[in-house]
């Protein structure tokens, strides 16, 4: 069987070189993790939250170099902001602030993996479950 995504995001099946019915495409819904759009959409979410920190001292960190402004102090309020912005590429997950460590994080580098962990550890789950 071989299975892959078109264009226009359904899933064709192809078994003894027949093909699935189009009901079954339409159910078919085993996509890849999105982890590079995540990503991204966390870092850029990150890096305005470390613009507005930056405007809200009236500086751009202690020793004025690019590293302070862009390392912003992530809260667990911070990192739920995160999930608002990755939730529509995750649906139907439930993204809740379950998610988020406790406390926050002390670098974006481990808010992205953290994040990014559990919610692929929740896709593949979701996944496993509908097939």
């Amino acid at each position: 069987m071989f299975v892959f995504r078109t264009t226009t995001d359904y899933i064709v099946q192809y078994s003894d070189k027949r093909a699935v019915t189009m009901a079954t495409m339409m159910e078919a819904r085993i996509l890849a993790f999105p982890a590079a759009e995540i990503e991204a959409l966390i870092r850029s979410g990150l890096e305005e939250e470390a613009r507005d920190q930056a405007d809200l001292r009236g500086n751009i960190g202690s020793s004025g170099g690019a590293r302070d402004y862009l390392e912003p102090e992530i809260d667990s309020l911070v990192a739920v902001t995160m999930l608002t912005r990755i939730e529509p590429l995750v649906a139907p997950i439930k993204v809740d602030e379950s998610i988020i460590q406790p406390g926050g994080y002390a670098s974006v580098d481990a808010c992205v993996k953290d994040i990014l962990k559990k919610l692929e550890r929740r896709w593949n789950k979701l996944q496993r479950e509908s097939s």
